[in-house]
């Protein structure tokens, strides 16, 4: 975490909310979409971009990255991979079907929406904008499945200053659609949107 990187403000935010999190499992988040047009923008060099199976996420993820999404392939989930030499070195999920983002916390979203979930880069990739290039793939699957593609929807912790940055970065127009706050109280979940 880096002030020089973030700024002041975003920086003090992240280590307050960090702090916060020691105590109390909550998270503030930003809802937002993108359109549904496929990204035109270069095809990156040395990663090749594009659905995974199940045994090859598992089989081959970055040892940086290692997560278990069986349940997603099991239900059908999306997963876009950048392979690198054979190895996942990063990925996101996208699915239609409600997620459940923490135990007995349930996600859903409109129909005409694919949710867009669990993207992650291996640290030693960052940089390279794996996630932009793995939008792009998205969209292009999403038209061979569907007959056109669906505009995404996903929510980003506010203290979240990396992909927050990438977003901006990326150039696509990004809609914000408000805020969810979610927090454990007493192992009951306390939802607000």
């Amino acid at each position: 975490m880096s002030v020089k990187r973030h700024g002041l403000t975003p920086t003090v935010l992240r280590f307050l909310n960090d702090q916060i999190r020691r105590f109390v499992n909550f998270e503030i988040c930003r809802v937002e979409s993108a359109s549904n047009s496929v990204y035109d923008w270069p095809d990156l060099e040395m990663y090749e971009t594009r659905a995974v199976s199940k045994s090859e996420f598992h089989d081959n993820l970055s040892q940086e990255l290692q997560v278990d999404y069986a349940w997603a392939f099991d239900r059908g989930d999306l997963c876009i991979g950048s392979v690198r030499n054979g190895e996942v070195v990063g990925f996101a999920f996208s699915s239609k079907l409600p997620t459940s983002v923490h135990e007995n916390l349930l996600f859903k979203f409109p129909s005409g929406y694919m949710y867009g979930y669990a993207s992650m880069t291996a640290p030693r990739h960052r940089g390279n904008r794996l996630e932009q290039e793995r939008w792009k793939i998205q969209a292009k699957k999403e038209e061979e499945m569907y007959g056109s593609s669906i505009p995404s929807v996903w929510y980003t912790n506010v203290v979240n200053l990396e992909i927050r940055a990438a977003s901006k970065n990326s150039g696509l127009k990004i809609d914000l659609h408000g805020y969810i706050v979610y927090a454990r109280i007493f192992g009951h979940w306390l939802v607000y949107s």
